[in-house]
């Protein structure tokens, strides 16, 4: 999806910038706009258990892992405050898995996974099975 944040997008290399469809790149003014409409629907489009990866700007791990961080209450700034209010509520039957560095080591993808209700934990790891197929096994 889009994910650079509104304020970088002059930043970008000038062949980004000048050829690339400014509506492909721009996530708003914390880049996470369409991520976040991806976040809310996920539960209504896919099953308990399904994966999410998403590719995010390198501040963003940190970003989306305080609006899943659902134990604290504490005051947030910024972009993650105006979020963390409906966050909650609209996150609730999505789990952040893991983040992942890119090949030159900066934080760049995210994995997340429906909840399964039914059993109150992950899909396919409630059954005894990954996605893969190995039973859990790494």
């Amino acid at each position: 999806p889009p994910y650079i944040p509104s304020p970088d997008m002059l930043g970008l290399d000038s062949e980004v910038r000048l050829f690339e469809d400014h509506v492909a790149l721009d996530g708003g003014d914390d880049g996470l706009d369409v991520v976040w409409q991806i976040l809310v629907a996920a539960p209504r489009l896919l099953v308990p258990g399904a994966s999410i990866w998403l590719e995010v700007d390198e501040s963003h791990p940190p970003l989306i892992a305080a609006l899943f961080a659902s134990a604290s209450d504490a005051p947030r700034s910024g972009a993650v405050s105006a979020r963390t209010d409906r966050s909650r509520q609209e996150l609730a039957h999505i789990q952040l898995v893991s983040c992942h560095d890119d090949m030159f080591g900066r934080p760049r993808f995210v994995h997340l996974r429906v909840k399964d209700e039914e059993y109150g934990r992950l899909g396919a790891e409630a059954e005894g099975h990954d996605s893969t197929g190995t039973h859990g096994q790494s």
